[in-house]
C-alpha cells in the first residue's frame, strides 16, 4: 500500500484522474502528503462529492480553502474558492457564493492563472444570471470568451458558450440559445468532459419547452439523464426529471408527467438543496392545479414557500448588490491610491524642476559675476538680472499653480468622504426596509396568489375553501401586525420625523392599552391588572412608549396560558422611573435571552400555536434608545417574564406640567 501511495505522490497530476474513486482519495488524506497535494486532495474530493453530497463537498472546498491560506498558495486558494463557491450557488446561498468567485477572480489574478480566471469569470457570469442582473452577466461572461480566446481554453470556452446559451434563454431568444448549447456540447464531447456535456444536453432539450416541437428535446434530456446516472450527479438528475416531466406535460401525457414530476421531487430532497426542492415543488404544485387535485397543490405550494424562505432571494439581493458595490469601491480606492502615487510622483518631478530652475539662477548668477568681473560691463550686468528675474518670476507662477491644484483636490477629497457617509446611512436604511419587506410580507401574498390560481381553473368546494381561507387569515393576520410595527418604525426613521416630548399620565396609557386587548384575553382566560397610580406622570414621547406598552402586553398574552395574569405597575428610582410588564406565562427559554431585541430576529409560537412577526421587541428597543429609554428582561422557565422599561427623569418633570407647551425635539 505504502509503495502504491508513492507511486501516486510522483505523479503531477495524480488528483485529476478520473477513475480515481471516493474511498481512495479519503485513503490517501491520511497519508503524509506535501502542502500543495494535501490542499489539491481535498479539492479533488469537494469535486467528487458535487455529484452526490454538497454539503460534504461544501466542507472540503472550506477545508482546501483554509488549508492554502494558512499555507499561504494563492493559487490554490484560488481554485478552492471557486469550488466553494460552486458549493454555494447549489445550496441557493447567492451571496456567499459571489463573495467567494470575487475573492477566487483576486487571487487568481495575483497568482497569474489564467485558467482560474476563466472560471471565475465564467462563475460570476453565472451567478449575476441567477440574481437577475443580465447587464453584469453579459459583462463577466464576455471577460471569460476573450481570456479564454486568447489562451485557448476549450474547457472554459465551452462553458462560456453554455453561460451565452442561459442568458439568451432568460431573453426568449429560444433559437440562440439552443445554437450555443450545441456548440459547448460539440466542444465537451471531444475533450471527453461527460460531467460538462450532461449540462449543456440538459440544456438543449429544456430549452425545446419554449419551442414549437418539445418532443425533439426528449432525446437530449435522456442522454443527460443516462449520463448523470453513469457519474452519479444527483444534482443534475432531479432537474433533468423535471424537464423531461415539462416536455410530457406539453404533449397531454399527464401520467408520465407526472411520473418524472415525482422522481425529480425525490432526488431533490436528497440533494437537500433548497434550489432544487423549489423547482421540484413549483412543478408538482402546477401539475396537481391542473388535475384540480387543490388539497395537494396547496401541499406543494406550501413547500415553495417554506424554501422560498430559506432562499429568501430578495435578501440575497440586496446582498449580492453590497458585495458587488464593495468589489466596485476596493477597485475604486486601488484607483484613488493610483492616482495619488501619480501625484506625488508629479510633485517630485515638480521638486526636481525647481531644483533645476534654482541651480540654472544660481548658474545664471555665477556668469552674471563672471560677467561683471571680465567684460565690466554695466549693460551686460543688467540683461542678465532682467533673465534671472523672468526666471525667478516663472518659478513662483508654477508654485502658486501647484499650490492651487493642491487645495482643489483636498477640498474635492472632503466632499466625496462626506456624500460617501451620506450614501450609506441612505444604503443602509433603505436596505433595512428591503429587507423587513422581502422576507415577511413576501409569504402570505405568496400563499394568497398561489390560492387565487388554484381559484381561476375550476369552482372549489366549500371545505377546500374553508381549509384554503383559514390558512390564509392566520398569515394575514400576523403581516397586519408587522406591518403596523414597520409603519412605526419607519416613521421614526424618516427625516423630518421628530419626537415630542409631553407629560404622560402612565396610568391612563396603560389603561387604554389593556382595553385593546381584552378581548383576547378574555378568550385565553387570562386576568389583567393595571397596579398604577392615576397620578403616575413622567415627561416622555407618547406614540413611541404607547407602541412598547402595547407591544410587550400583546406578547405576554401570546405566551400565557389561561388561568394565567398579566400586570402592568411602575417604580419610582433616583433618577427615573420604571414601568413593568410581567406575566406568569410559560417564560423564555436561557439560551434565547441573549437573542431578544436584536436585528437577527427571531420568534417561537405563543401557547396557542399564535405566530409572531420577530420585530416588535427589535423595534421596542429601537424607539426606547431614542428618546433616551432602554429595556431589560428577566424570565424564568414556567413561572413567566418581567419586562422593564426605564424612563429618565427630566429636571423639567419639577415644573407644573400641564401649563407646559410641548417640546420638539428634531
Amino acid at each position: 500500500m505504502k509503495k502504491l501511495i508513492l507511486a501516486i505522490l510522483l505523479l503531477p497530476t495524480f488528483l485529476h484522474a478520473q477513475n480515481r474513486t471516493v474511498d481512495s482519495l479519503l485513503t490517501l488524506l491520511n497519508s503524509n502528503l506535501g502542502k500543495a497535494d494535501l490542499v489539491s486532495l481535498n479539492c479533488q474530493l469537494s469535486r467528487q462529492y458535487q455529484f452526490s453530497d454538497i454539503k460534504k463537498a461544501k466542507n472540503y472546498a472550506q477545508a482546501a480553502v483554509d488549508l492554502a491560506s494558512k499555507f499561504r498558495l494563492t493559487n490554490k486558494e484560488a481554485e478552492a474558492l471557486t469550488l466553494l463557491g460552486h458549493a454555494h450557488l447549489v445550496l441557493g446561498e447567492f451571496d456567499q457564493a459571489l463573495a467567494c468567485h470575487f475573492k477566487s477572480l483576486k487571487l487568481a489574478e495575483q497568482a497569474h492563472d489564467t485558467t482560474v480566471i476563466v472560471a471565475s469569470y465564467n462563475a460570476l457570469g453565472g451567478m449575476y444570471h441567477k440574481v437577475k442582473d443580465s447587464k453584469s452577466a453579459f459583462l463577466y461572461i464576455r471577460k471569460a470568451g476573450n481570456l479564454a480566446r486568447r489562451v485557448n481554453d476549450t474547457l472554459g470556452l465551452s462553458k462560456v458558450y453554455n453561460n451565452l446559451g442561459n442568458l439568451y434563454e432568460e431573453e426568449k431568444k429560444y433559437n440562440q440559445a439552443f445554437s450555443y448549447f450545441a456548440k459547448a456540447a460539440s466542444m465537451q464531447r471531444l475533450l471527453g468532459r461527460n460531467r460538462n456535456l450532461a449540462i449543456s444536453l440538459h440544456n438543449m432539450g429544456h430549452v425545446h419547452i419554449y419551442l414549437p416541437h418539445p418532443e425533439k428535446g426528449l432525446p437530449y434530456l435522456f442522454e443527460s439523464l443516462e449520463i448523470n446516472q453513469t457519474i452519479q450527479n444527483n444534482m443534475l438528475r432531479s432537474g433533468t426529471l423535471g424537464s423531461i416531466s415539462q416536455v410530457y406535460a406539453l404533449l397531454g401525457d399527464q401520467k408520465k408527467a407526472m411520473q418524472f414530476a415525482h422522481q425529480s421531487y425525490e432526488w431533490a430532497v436528497k440533494t437537500e438543496s433548497s434550489k432544487k426542492i423549489n423547482e421540484a415543488a413549483k412543478l408538482l404544485q402546477k401539475l396537481y392545479a391542473g388535475q384540480k387535485d387543490y388539497a395537494k397543490a396547496y401541499h406543494y405550494l406550501e413547500i415553495v414557500n417554506q424554501q422560498e424562505n430559506k432562499l429568501d432571494l430578495e435578501h440575497q439581493k440586496l446582498k449580492a448588490a453590497e458585495i458587488t458595490a464593495e468589489h466596485e469601491r476596493a477597485l475604486h480606492e486601488l484607483q484613488q491610491k493610483r492616482f495619488a502615487a501619480e501625484q506625488e510622483n508629479q510633485a517630485l518631478k515638480i521638486r526636481k524642476q525647481n531644483e533645476s530652475l534654482v541651480l540654472s539662477a544660481v548658474v545664471v548668477c555665477l556668469l552674471t559675476v563672471l560677467l561683471l568681473v571680465v567684460y565690466r560691463s554695466r549693460q551686460g550686468f543688467k540683461l542678465t538680472s532682467l533673465q534671472l528675474t523672468a526666471a525667478n518670476n516663472r518659478m513662483q507662477v508654477q508654485n502658486k499653480e501647484i499650490e492651487k491644484q493642491r487645495t482643489e483636490l483636498y477640498s474635492q477629497s472632503q466632499t466625496l468622504q462626506k456624500q460617501n457617509h451620506l450614501l450609506e446611512n441612505h444604503n443602509g436604511f433603505k436596505n433595512r426596509i428591503f429587507t423587513i419587506i422581502s422576507h415577511d410580507l413576501k409569504t402570505p401574498f405568496n400563499s394568497l396568489k398561489g390560492v387565487l390560481a388554484l381559484l381561476k381553473t375550476k369552482e372549489m368546494s366549500r371545505n377546500d375553501l374553508e381549509m384554503l381561507f383559514n390558512l390564509l387569515g392566520k398569515e394575514m393576520e400576523q403581516s397586519l401586525e408587522m406591518l403596523q410595527s414597520l409603519l412605526v418604525w419607519s416613521k421614526a426613521q424618516l427625516a423630518g420625523s421628530h419626537i415630542v416630548l409631553k407629560p404622560v399620565n402612565i396610568q391612563q396609557l396603560a389603561t387604554e392599552n389593556l382595553q385593546l386587548v381584552e378581548s383576547r384575553a378574555e378568550e385565553k382566560g387570562i386576568t389583567l391588572r393595571n397596579e398604577i397610580s392615576e397620578s403616575t406622570e413622567i415627561l416622555t414621547d407618547q406614540e413611541r412608549l404607547n407602541f412598547t406598552i402595547r407591544n410587550l402586553v400583546q406578547n405576554a398574552i401570546k405566551f400565557t396560558s389561561a388561568g394565567g395574569q398579566i400586570s402592568i405597575r411602575t417604580e419610582e428610582q433616583e433618577d427615573r422611573m420604571c414601568i413593568l410588564v410581567s406575566d406568569t406565562g410559560k417564560g423564555i427559554k436561557p439560551e434565547n435571552l441573549n437573542r431578544l431585541f436584536k436585528e437577527d430576529r427571531f420568534t417561537t409560537v405563543g401557547t396557542r400555536n399564535e405566530k409572531g412577526t420577530g420585530l416588535g421587541l427589535m423595534l421596542c428597543k429601537e424607539l426606547l434608545e431614542s428618546i433616551n429609554a432602554s429595556i431589560t428582561v428577566e424570565s424564568q422557565i414556567g413561572a413567566g417574564s418581567t419586562f422593564r422599561v426605564f424612563l429618565p427623569k427630566s429636571n423639567l418633570a419639577a415644573l407644573q406640567w400641564r401649563s407646559m407647551p410641548e417640546l420638539n425635539l428634531n
